[in-house]
């Protein structure tokens, strides 16, 4: 096995790593480098550890953080985590990869030890044959939504829900209409629903992605997204971005004018989105879970794939358990300092981060 880094800082590295990328049948947005860049902040590094294993591989993309940033960092050495972007991660792996398992992991090991990372924290991918056996504590916060797309169109109707074929029905005979735009042109729109609807939820602020966010994701991955909107004459009253990979779609991030919602755009929009996964040969589209454990935007979700519902893994992995101790200590000291409330925050990981 030849264990190797690509940072996607060095020009060379990250065209080689965006070729070996090329040469997977799945080709995961969730993979590509231009991707992992659009998740980390200006003080991170982008890397993915790779293995050329016999007739396959193993890719593995992070964000390395510095701890340094950190308010309540007191440490005079710079210590790192890493982690997968926002969505779904690996380490991926195709042909034979599992197979090098260990000896992956051990030089990822290796190699964080003697790098100062302390911590990693992996969100899994859904499908477990694209994925190398994780190491470290396995959990499943929640279950996601995936309405599999090798069906045909005839019988997806009756596949659904009769809540959803209900909506569906009212947004036809309401005039609504689909525009899929593959350009952004209507990105200035988009936000404007988009933001709106972030503000009436009140999202956390890491679900208010930047205009630029949006401006790198249409010029530096144009074959990976499409916008779907949904008009009602000459206006547009839903949105959503979906990602493109070979073989699945992901809804990623959407919004309504909640006046609208009586027209049943949430489901038509859905259902435009599952059609063209069908008409494009897609497997499967990924519709995500919700805020909380089976909260209201789930069912709604599982009622357009009631058979679609798939474990979400997290791994987390301790590289240097004394150091991650002291550095939970400094938080919780630096928290009963500041007065900040420790109570919401029991799960994550990693703790000093909470």
């Amino acid at each position: 096995m030849n264990f190797r880094i690509f940072n996607f800082s060095i020009d060379s590295q990250k065209q080689e790593w965006i070729e070996i990328w090329k040469t997977w049948a799945d080709r995961e947005v969730y993979a590509h480098p231009e991707f992992i860049k659009l998740g980390a902040g200006p003080e991170n590094e982008v890397l993915a550890f790779y293995a050329d294993v016999s007739d396959g591989g193993i890719l593995f993309p992070v964000i390395k953080r510095n701890l340094s940033s950190e308010l309540w960092y007191n440490e005079s050495r710079s210590y790192y985590d890493l982690i997968t972007p926002y969505g779904y991660g690996g380490a991926f792996c195709w042909g034979k990869g599992n197979n090098f398992r260990n000896e992956f992991w051990k030089n990822f090991s290796s190699w964080c030890q003697n790098n100062d990372v302390v911590s990693t924290l992996m969100r899994l991918s859904l499908f477990k044959d694209q994925i190398l056996i994780p190491i470290g504590e396995i959990s499943n916060p929640y279950n996601n939504i995936v309405r599999s797309l090798e069906i045909k169109e005839e019988n997806l109707w009756f596949d659904y829900k009769p809540s959803v074929r209900n909506k569906i029905k009212i947004a036809i005979n309401s005039d609504l209409n689909i525009e899929i735009d593959i350009n952004g042109k209507k990105i200035k729109n988009f936000l404007e629903i988009y933001y709106s609807t972030m503000d009436r939820v009140q999202a956390k602020s890491q679900y208010y992605f930047s205009k630029n966010y949006f401006k790198k994701l249409i010029e530096k991955l144009p074959q990976n997204f499409i916008f779907f909107h949904v008009f009602y004459k000459e206006k547009m009253i839903s949105t959503e971005l979906v990602l493109v990979s070979s073989n699945t779609i992901y809804s990623f991030l959407s919004g309504t004018i909640p006046k609208y919602n009586k027209m049943g755009p949430n489901n038509f929009l859905k259902h435009e989105i599952v059609k063209w996964g069908l008409k494009n040969g897609k497997n499967n589209f990924v519709l995500g879970g919700g805020y909380k454990k089976d909260d209201g935007i789930f069912k709604y979700k599982k009622a357009i794939a009631p058979n679609g519902e798939y474990p979400f893994y997290l791994a987390k992995v301790i590289h240097d358990e004394d150091k991650y101790e002291l550095l939970v200590k400094q938080k919780l000291k630096w928290k009963e300092k500041n007065k900040k409330d420790d109570s919401a925050q029991i799960e994550f990981f990693p703790k000093y981060r909470a």
